[in-house]
């Protein structure tokens, strides 16, 4: 059975934001996050980029939720034995409810110094309109395709690619709005494709909003009617 997880975006929420909203998010029913490592926001107006493993620890100690990272690459930017540490601290503060997501990384994060896991990004406001304006701010190269993640050194890089793309895009990427129906049919793609767990994000300041929207009105219809 699929289980259902929330993503913190480090990009997006200042450190104490990332905490209470993984709380909130236990608050909600869901039992599982899943949080970005990274060193760069993708670009100015996500403006932060908390060290995750200073978050993850506070997360633990507040916190039941399972922790998995998303991702952190073992090579370049941290060395392999400062991570075993890491993970073996978080293991220690959470038994049984760490999980090190590993990857290849891009060159954004991992540049400064030389499972089966799915998700979806949805935005939730009062009307479509207002979801879609807030998502292309902060998401705007979410409609680009291709190899640009793993390509793009800078911040700028990815802001020249929002430009690029429109607020019509970014609708069609992303569930925007007050759309229960959508976000459910957008989530049930990666159900019925067996994932074992799913990750889904509010993009935007109101998670508060976004949480409560996803687990009154969007994972009953996944669960059967359970919250």
């Amino acid at each position: 059975m699929t289980e259902f997880g929330y993503f913190l975006s480090s990009e997006e929420l200042s450190p104490q934001e990332l905490v209470t909203t993984a709380q909130l998010a236990e608050q909600a029913g869901f039992d599982r996050i899943w949080i970005s490592d990274h060193y760069h926001p993708w670009t100015r107006e996500q403006g932060e980029s908390a060290f995750v493993w200073s978050v993850i620890g506070a997360i633990a100690a507040t916190t039941e939720l399972k922790i998995t990272t998303a991702v952190t690459c073992p090579t370049d930017r941290i060395h392999p034995a400062v991570l075993a540490q890491a993970t073996a601290t978080v293991a220690s503060l959470a038994p049984g409810r760490f999980s090190f997501g590993v990857g290849s990384g891009e060159r954004l994060n991992e540049h400064i110094l030389g499972g089966l896991w799915g998700g979806i990004k949805i935005c939730w406001a009062e009307s479509a309109d207002d979801a879609a304006k807030t998502a292309y701010r902060l998401w705007g190269f979410e409609a680009v395709g291709g190899q640009s993640a793993q390509d793009l050194p800078s911040w700028l890089e990815f802001e020249q690619l929002g430009d690029a793309t429109s607020p019509d895009q970014i609708a069609e990427t992303v569930p925007c709005g007050p759309d229960p129906d959508r976000a459910a049919s957008a989530i049930k793609e990666y159900v019925d494709a067996g994932f074992d767990e799913v990750y889904v994000s509010q993009m935007g300041p109101d998670q508060d909003g976004g949480i409560r929207f996803l687990s009154e009105q969007v994972l009953p219809q996944l669960r059967g009617g359970r919250s």
